[in-house]
């Protein structure tokens, strides 16, 4: 990631502050919604000896605080070959929580994709 330029101070903005510019724009006209407290990640392609409590010790060392964490189900044969949670935190983390010093090599962390249930 290329520095971006902070257009207050004119100075070079390093990667691991990045966080520190972001959603703060005071746009009358675009607002985000206020109200939710949680924010729900997919984490997978993780050893699949890993247990719920294991993630939970792993995002609670990295100060990162996990509303819940669940195991998915293991609906196909290759999946036995890895585990992967559907971890809800507090929205405050949501940008800590993909950090890639948080989590070991080769894990996919993203956002968990909601659909609706329409019959």
């Amino acid at each position: 990631m290329v520095p971006a330029k902070d257009k207050k101070a004119g100075q070079q903005i390093d990667k691991k502050d990045h966080w520190r510019y972001r959603n703060n724009s005071t746009d009358p006209k675009v607002k985000a919604v206020t109200g939710s407290k949680k924010w729900t990640t997919f984490a997978g392609r993780i050893d699949p000896q890993t247990t719920t409590d294991d993630v939970t010790e792993l995002l609670a060392s990295k100060n990162i605080s996990v509303v819940s964490c669940k195991m998915l189900k293991k609906t196909e044969d290759w999946h036995h070959k890895y585990a992967a949670f559907r971890v809800v935190m507090d929205v405050a983390d949501k940008d800590n929580v993909f950090d890639d010093c948080v989590w070991p090599v080769g894990a996919d962390v993203r956002d968990w994709w909601f659909s609706s249930r329409q019959s």
